[in-house]
């Protein structure tokens, strides 16, 4: 035998002195026994009981299962549970390298069709796809070029078509993807023409481009769906095609001009006569529509929650063409759709019924799932994005982000899983998260993005990695602009960028810094301050802070009315949420009282701020409150004090992950006399 231990060899290295030995080993071996260890290797380290059989069974591999027998006695190859499997992956290799490269190709095809007739007959019992998977894995390898029966190409091809499928029901795009890419190559010249490949055709296009989608081909995609485009032979094959290639030119930012004239073409094809030209009209369209059929056809939120989706797929189709056309409206024209927007829901009078109609579509994501939906990304993204952070614990909203990329990864909705990381990401910063750990993360995301060739995620990284490095990198940091809608192709990119950046300058103490990017928040269209309302009180808390730390030096009236205006601001938003934000307007307030020398008055504040962070773990600002009641206590000669609070200061922004903070209030407490 050549090893007396698979065990032992299974776990070892391989050096070259023992790969010449197995070599030369399988060399002496009868050719029965090479040939076997052949045909395993072409299925990679293992091959099941079930596909060595339909191969044995066949005139060119008669000999194969006598053959893995003497290998097993030679200590090659074992059996267990159903699966041939070799001793080790080095001996694997060794025996594939047995073919002759230039018939590489050839001998899997071979094997392939010799699999072929087993495959196709256990079609309907082969509930794990393992014959059909094992097959293709070996017939494409020279199927495009070596198979020249026509009706045997098409079969093939409906074979690859229905493992890609297969494959995508898994969440395993790649893999369909090069399923469908094979049942394309098989495709006749003239497949849209004929009766018998025009659903074939059509078929495996539109899941190429499913695949190709969350594969990060996005022109892959594209190719395909614009082929069903111009190809399809009627109205009902081109609405699926369509809806999707809306969907990708929307979510990959490229070009939401074209996809805006796709939704409208397409409506006015199902008979809508939506206007081309006016996206205003065409958004309070779709607004009048849906509270028109919503509001009459439901009289309370249990009959929301328990409506089904409706039998009658030109409404269905409708519908959806609708909603896109006014995502698409809204971020590609923000200013001409803002007065429309308002009028349904977005102003702060209707946060509250926001909040109740997002409970709804959870409620009916719940209770009308199927499986994993595939839709529960995108509502996840637009109520806790938006909504939900005004409500419910920061905490649990990073929560359901994360479950939504889970998802939309999962179900290849990868656009929304992307755009859940693009707020979750920022909001792990607002809550305090471990700066260190949380970078950890966006080096992973970065990586996920270059993979997926997805630029806006890794725009978005880049902004979090913006806030990042200045609070952890000791070295000399360079001081970040805030990028343009035109350079990166993001809407509302600038607004995006100064809320990330506006955190290292407050934190840092750049206060001229801070109220500068608030200068530059207030010059933007008001559109663009007032799709995200976290981003406004975001926004307000920090032009607070810098306010009352430029008043301690210039007593400026006008910093003195922004401190009250941003007071404002986060009382409103207490009101929502007393853990998100109760925090943030105590130490406001606690910062306005000290400026005006009400000392008891600002420390009970002072005071209250750090206990309400310390509630809503908010270790970041515990850490801001402590610094800035320190300073306070500083300026009324309470050393004592202020020298403990620093050290308070200083614990909580080391469990942050910022040692630069850490050490800067090392250094404010060596400065007390």
């Amino acid at each position: 035998m050549l090893v007396s231990n698979n065990i032992d060899i299974a776990t070892q290295p391989v050096t070259d002195n023992v790969l010449e030995l197995i070599m030369s080993k399988m060399l002496s071996v009868d050719e029965d026994v090479q040939t076997a260890l052949k045909v395993i290797s072409c299925f990679g380290c293992q091959v099941s009981a079930s596909v060595v059989n339909a191969l044995s069974s066949t005139d060119k591999f008669s000999k194969l299962l006598p053959a893995i027998d003497k290998a097993e006695q030679d200590g090659f190859i074992d059996f267990n549970e159903a699966y041939y499997r070799f001793v080790h992956d080095s001996i694997r290799e060794s025996a594939y390298a047995l073919i002759d490269d230039s018939d590489v190709k050839s001998y899997h095809y071979e094997i392939g069709i010799a699999l072929y007739p087993s495959c196709m007959k256990s079609r309907v019992n082969d509930e794990n796809n393992e014959m059909l998977f094992s097959t293709l894995g070996q017939i494409n390898y020279g199927a495009e070029s070596m198979l020249d029966s026509q009706p045997q190409r098409i079969s093939v091809a409906q074979l690859n078509l229905e493992a890609g499928m297969a494959s995508m029901k898994g969440w395993n795009f790649l893999c369909a993807l090069t399923h469908l890419k094979a049942a394309h190559s098989l495709l006749p010249p003239d497949s849209w023409d004929r009766e018998d490949t025009y659903l074939l055709s059509l078929k495996v296009h539109y899941s190429k481009a499913k695949a190709a989608y969350p594969s990060g081909e996005i022109e892959t995609a594209k190719a395909s769906l614009q082929e069903i485009d111009s190809k399809a032979k009627c109205l009902e094959d081109r609405l699926d095609a369509a809806h999707l290639l809306v969907e990708i030119l929307h979510h990959c930012q490229e070009d939401r001009s074209q996809a805006f004239d796709i939704c409208c073409k397409m409506l006015n094809l199902l008979g809508q006569n939506v206007p081309y030209e006016n996206q205003l009209s065409a958004t309070k369209q779709l607004i009048q529509l849906a509270q028109t059929r919503l509001n009459s056809a439901f009289t309370s939120d249990e009959d929301y929650c328990n409506m089904k989706y409706t039998e009658n797929k030109r409404i269905n189709d409708i519908m959806r063409f609708y909603a896109q056309l006014t995502l698409v409206s809204y971020t590609k024209d923000a200013i001409s759709c803002y007065s429309a927007a308002l009028s349904y829901g977005f102003d702060k009078r209707n946060c509250t019924e926001g909040l109740r109609l997002g409970k709804i579509a959870l409620m009916y994501l719940d209770q009308n799932k199927d499986g994993i939906n595939k839709h529960l990304p995108g509502v996840y993204l637009t109520y806790y994005g938006f909504v939900g952070i005004l409500k419910e614990p920061i905490q649990y909203c990073i929560l359901q982000h994360r479950k939504a990329f889970d998802i939309g990864m999962r179900t290849g909705n990868t656009s929304d899983a992307f755009f859940n990381l693009a707020f979750m990401i920022p909001r792990m910063l607002d809550a305090g998260e471990n700066l260190l750990a949380v970078k950890r993360e966006i080096l992973f995301y970065q990586q996920l993005g270059e993979k997926h060739n997805h630029p806006v995620l890794l725009k978005y990284m880049e902004w979090n990695m913006d806030t990042i490095t200045p609070l952890v990198d000791e070295g000399q940091i360079d001081i970040v602009s805030p990028e343009s809608t035109e350079k990166t192709g993001i809407t509302d990119a600038t607004g995006i960028h100064i809320v990330q950046l506006l955190i290292p300058a407050c934190y840092l103490g750049h206060t001229e810094r801070v109220l500068f990017l608030c200068k530059k928040w207030e010059s933007l269209e008001l559109d663009a301050r007032s799709k995200v309302s976290m981003r406004i009180i975001l926004v307000a808390f920090y032009q607070g802070l810098a306010c009352a730390a430029s008043y301690l030096k210039k007593k400026s009236k006008s910093l003195l009315s922004k401190l009250e205006s941003s007071i404002e601001v986060l009382k409103k938003a207490s009101g929502f949420s007393e853990w998100n934000f109760a925090n943030k307007m105590a130490l406001l307030e606690a910062e306005m009282l000290s400026i005006l020398c009400r000392n008891a008055q600002s420390e009970e504040k002072y005071a209250s701020a750090i206990k309400r962070a310390q509630v809503s773990k908010f270790i970041n600002e515990e850490g801001l409150a402590c610094e800035l009641a320190a300073k306070h206590y500083l300026r009324t000669n309470d050393h004592e004090m202020a020298r403990s609070l620093f050290g308070q200061a200083e614990k909580c922004y080391r469990k942050w992950g910022s040692a630069k903070k850490a050490k800067l209030m090392v250094q404010a407490m060596e400065q007390i006399a």
